[in-house]
């Protein structure tokens, strides 16, 4: 009889000790959940509070994006979350990141559209940076949207940021990985010798994935003595400095400076050369005389010009004069 109940004490502490094991584990998790969603009965303020909230939103799955906020508050588990402290990584397709950051914000958990306000910073994957109040994100276009005044800043170079750009709104399609600022464009861009180009337009593109930057549409770039007008212009920079290379004025050009002005098809401005290449039925106007051929290059901020095949109308009444 005392080896039964023996054996019967040997079992009852067996099943005390799986419970410790099993049972307490699930009970400390629930408490985190519990300690992370903060409910209340006061019905002047929202019901559920989170302190430290990870929120992860996945598509196809793949991440669509990763929220953190130092709070986040609803109603209702499935209505809208105010959020304060908001820093919060978008991906594109290819899941190249978005990182915005701003002082408060809001997130639908049914659209899973989301909005950041106050002091807002976007920056994309290649080191753009855009400052705004506010930046919308519609889940079902996935795209990013900049509804009033945005400054840009283009990406680091060489301790400094040459590139620096103004608008009135912005869209940052991740699907294409693309940005568009629009309306009341204007940019400045300075070189390694301090001389700064201002460019105006309607639009300016750029690409999340290069640093090439496109303006179109009513097109003005201002440098030196120089003015150049086209419907669209073309930054390209080179890889290893980051500083621009070339830029193409295509669809039409016009430029002029204090004594002459030059028309063609297509300009090819290598800017840090100082060396301006007109190319496709290019013409030269100077002191009413007219110049033609094939190509014309303008050098030293446009002091000295190079007309290859070069075919001159002379004005008539001027030659007499000199004679």
């Amino acid at each position: 009889m005392q080896k039964y109940g023996s054996w019967i004490l040997l079992t009852l502490f067996l099943a005390l000790v799986v419970q410790m094991l099993v049972v307490a584990p699930q009970q400390v998790e629930e408490d985190e959940v519990l300690n992370a969603v903060q409910t209340s009965d006061d019905d002047s303020g929202p019901k559920n509070v989170m302190t430290g909230a990870v929120l992860v939103e996945t598509r196809s799955g793949q991440k669509e994006w990763t929220l953190k906020s130092e709070t986040a508050s609803s109603q209702s588990m499935n209505d809208r979350w105010d959020l304060v402290g908001v820093d919060v990584v978008f991906y594109s397709a290819e899941g190249q990141p978005y990182h915005v950051v701003g002082d408060r914000g809001a997130v639908d958990v049914e659209s899973k559209d989301m909005e950041v306000r106050g002091d807002v910073l976007l920056v994309s994957p290649n080191g753009y940076e855009f400052k705004s109040q506010l930046v919308l994100y519609n889940s079902e276009k996935r795209v990013l949207q900049v509804p009033r005044d945005v400054e840009m800043l283009g990406p680091l170079t060489n301790g400094r940021r040459p590139m620096q750009l103004t608008g009135q709104k912005m869209t940052a399609d991740l699907i294409d990985n693309s940005m568009i600022v629009s309306e009341n464009v204007r940019a400045t861009n300075t070189f390694k010798d301090e001389r700064t180009i201002v460019i105006t337009s309607d639009r300016a593109l750029f690409s999340g994935q290069s640093d090439a930057a496109q303006f179109v549409d009513n097109v003005v770039m201002d440098m030196d003595s120089m003015r150049i007008t086209g419907p669209i212009a073309t930054f390209n920079y080179d890889r290893k400095s980051n500083q621009v290379k070339t830029v193409v004025v295509e669809g039409g050009v016009k430029a002029s400076d204090i004594d002459k002005m030059a028309t063609a098809s297509k300009l090819y401005a290598y800017l840090t050369q100082d060396r301006y290449v007109f190319r496709g039925n290019p013409k030269l106007v100077q002191n009413s005389d007219e110049l033609r051929g094939e190509e014309i290059v303008f050098l030293n901020k446009g002091t000295k010009v190079l007309v290859q095949s070069a075919k001159a109308k002379v004005d008539q009444n001027r030659l007499q004069e000199s004679q």
